[in-house]
């Protein structure tokens, strides 16, 4: 059995992401499951400028790359929705893998995932005004208010 020293960065008083971590083997991730939402919770409520918000990007990409419980899945109209506003991916995809875990029976189930994603990301946007602004996601934004979310996700899958 091999031991990994985490290095971690304080980003707040009860909660660390991890620096220096492995993820290789089912028993890595379930180590990290509980630190990989804590993560995503960060993320979606952090500025885009936040100290450790690399950090955070990179444990979340990492974890979200070998998840052996869920997959996630990037489709062309996210990397439309946040090619202006390239932090948005992450909130997105983490979203979903949060979603995933913590739904194990609907984690197959990509619009539901995808609007766990979806929702994370417009909410993000319209709380850190400092994000560039975007067309698509104002429009998105307007589909949501109306209610036809989960129509337009359809559409897109």
């Amino acid at each position: 059995i091999v031991f990994t020293l985490v290095t971690q960065v304080a980003i707040a008083q009860d909660f660390q992401i991890p620096t220096n971590y492995q993820l290789k083997k089912e028993a890595d991730f379930e180590q990290y499951e509980d630190i990989f939402l804590k993560t995503v919770d960060w993320l979606t409520t952090s500025a885009p400028d936040a100290e450790g918000r690399m950090q955070a990007n990179a444990f979340t990409m990492a974890y979200l790359e070998g998840a052996p419980k869920f997959t996630v899945e990037l489709r062309s109209y996210i990397t439309t929705l946040t090619d202006a506003n390239p932090e948005l991916i992450l909130v997105f995809l983490g979203n979903w893998g949060k979603f995933a875990l913590q739904k194990p029976n609907q984690k197959d189930d990509f619009h539901a995932c995808g609007m766990a994603g979806l929702e994370a990301t417009l909410a993000y946007y319209q709380a850190f005004k400092g994000l560039k602004p975007d067309k698509d996601l104002e429009k998105l934004l307007k589909v949501q208010e109306e209610g036809m979310l989960g129509k337009w996700l359809s559409k897109q899958m």
